[in-house]
């Protein structure tokens, strides 16, 4: 997952690592984090919401996603994605 965070790694060799739940999040939260760093707000917004989904309260990336997605939208909530905002980039 290192690898493929700092570009070393593909897409589908992660997509490939996500063989189960506990996995899934993992997996879901990385992809999520590269998108945001490479300004791709809404991809990363989706990742994220994939690891929530999963339900695996006891992997850090769960909370990590939630918080990722809570900081994106600028609500406390986590609720308002603000590319869904017209006007707002």
């Amino acid at each position: 997952m290192g690898r493929y965070l700092v570009g070393l790694e593909r897409e589908d060799a992660m997509l490939r690592m996500a063989t189960s739940a506990h996995r899934k999040c993992e997996v879901s939260f990385f992809l999520g984090e590269r998108a945001r760093a490479e300004g791709r707000i809404a991809d990363g917004v989706d990742w994220f919401r994939v690891g929530v989904e999963t339900a695996q309260m006891g992997d850090g990336e769960y909370y990590w996603a939630i918080r990722a997605l809570a900081d994106i939208s600028g609500d406390p909530r986590g609720l308002l994605i603000p590319s869904a905002i017209p006007g707002v980039p």
